[in-house]
């Protein structure tokens, strides 16, 4: 069995990311509320979902790399409030661009 991070992974852990990244995405979502004056349901239905999902990417390569829990819930948040602009640029980073105009570094 291979000796990396995911051996000591258990569900408090999964359920904790989760719950970090669902609150930075709650706040979020009143960001956006505050800042505009009309919000469609789909962007209020998205951002939080989208922010659980950044939030738990990071929270994966971080849980990967062994990086210290502290670490990892700051970095898990910083994710969360990123939502779709972290997707993006993992996946501009990962896997080279992703729309015609857009080009890996």
């Amino acid at each position: 069995m291979d000796d990396n991070g995911w051996a000591k992974v258990n569900l408090s852990e999964v359920l904790g990311a989760a719950m970090i990244s669902l609150g930075v995405g709650a706040i979020r979502l009143l960001t956006l509320l505050r800042d505009k004056r009309k919000v469609r349901w789909v962007e209020a239905t998205l951002e939080p979902c989208l922010a659980v999902f950044a939030g738990m990417l990071i929270w994966a390569l971080t849980e990967y790399t062994e990086t210290p829990d502290v670490l990892q819930a700051a970095l898990t948040s910083l994710g969360a409030w990123g939502g779709p602009r972290t997707v993006h640029t993992l996946e501009m980073k990962y896997f080279g661009g992703s729309r015609n105009g857009d080009h890996g570094a």
